[in-house]
């Protein structure tokens, strides 16, 4: 239930909230702000003791919450030619469609782990197989330069996989204690949330939104240990290279694999 709601929900509307916050839904014409006419959508038959008719807002829009950034406006229009006394609710949402590329053909050639050649035994066996293949190379019979460039290149190539592996990607989807217990203080809060939106008692939403901030607060320190515990297995993994040169190359592939991980 949004912040511009109109009227104090019954058995059947507490039951809808229940059912909207058990499946993480919200109702959209509930979260913007509009004049009354609006925001009711229930108008009932006019009774002698009263200056205007009952109007409430018993109609609504339900989608998931991952979905609201794509909701523009939600409203419910009057002037509908049926007869009903229930008005239309409307809408207004916005999705950018990104076309579907096809045809691109996958790569073929994975990255070869060409840092292991830091390693004195990988270089030397390496020099000694890619020296011992283009000695028995033959390529006076090609005329073609470029023809003779392909040869010598895929000559490396079957060299390098011979010694080296390919480079793997890193896993992203491997959790340490520390993303563990950030996913599930993640999960605890939007509880909290869903909870929040759900009730309209104030004091009930303050206690809920006291139990939320500390659990946010969790959050902050828990993702601050863990940015801690990368800075010094970055720092421990350069310590332990041999020279300068090393440790600089060192230092840019742990910032790529950060970024890629990310």
């Amino acid at each position: 239930m949004g912040r511009y709601g109109k009227g104090t929900a019954n058995t059947n509307g507490e039951h809808l909230l229940e059912f909207a916050r058990r499946n993480n839904l919200i109702l959209t014409n509930t979260i913007f702000k509009h004049k009354l006419t609006h925001k009711t959508t229930w108008t009932g038959t006019k009774q002698a003791n009263r200056r205007n008719p009952v109007r409430n807002e018993i109609d609504f829009i339900l989608i998931r919450r991952n979905h609201r950034i794509f909701v523009n406006d939600s409203r419910s229009y009057s002037g509908i030619s049926t007869y009903s006394d229930h008005k239309m609710v409307i809408a207004d949402m916005y999705i950018n469609w990104h076309m579907k590329t096809s045809g691109i053909k996958p790569k073929t050639n994975k990255p070869t782990a060409v840092e292991k050649l830091h390693d004195a035994n990988y270089s030397t066996e390496y020099k000694d197989i890619i020296l011992q293949k283009l000695t028995t190379l033959d390529i006076t019979n090609i005329t073609n330069p470029q023809e003779k460039w392909n040869s010598i290149v895929e000559t490396c190539r079957s060299s390098s996989l011979q010694v080296l592996v390919h480079r793997e990607k890193p896993k992203a989807n491997v959790r340490s204690e520390t993303d563990n217990k950030i996913k599930a203080l993640s999960n605890e809060q939007k509880k909290i949330r869903n909870d929040i939106q759900a009730t309209r008692e104030r004091e009930t939403r303050q206690n809920l939104q006291s139990r939320r901030n500390e659990v946010m607060g969790r959050i902050h320190k828990e993702l601050q240990n863990k940015r801690q515990e990368q800075i010094i297995r970055s720092i421990a993994e350069i310590e332990e290279c041999k020279d300068d040169s090393t440790r600089i190359y060192t230092d840019i592939c742990n910032m790529i694999r950060d970024q890629q991980i990310k």
